[in-house]
């Protein structure tokens, strides 16, 4: 499966980016990173292209549904 990176660079002065990363692959987004540390994960099935588990940090807290 291939995994494409990407790092957007806009930012404002003096601030974080929204988004720090973003990592995609053939089903869809598998992970962001936003400019404050927190982020999200994504599984799917790669039968069926559902989603099969999210994932997400905030502030070093996480959890799955």
């Amino acid at each position: 499966m291939a995994v494409w990176h990407r790092s957007p660079s806009a930012t404002t002065a003096n601030a974080s980016p929204l988004v720090s990363s973003a990592i995609y692959a053939a089903l869809g987004l598998q992970a962001v990173t936003l400019g404050s540390g927190d982020g999200d994960s994504f599984n799917y099935d790669p039968n069926t292209g559902r989603m099969t588990q999210y994932q997400f940090q905030v502030n070093g807290f996480g959890d799955c549904w």
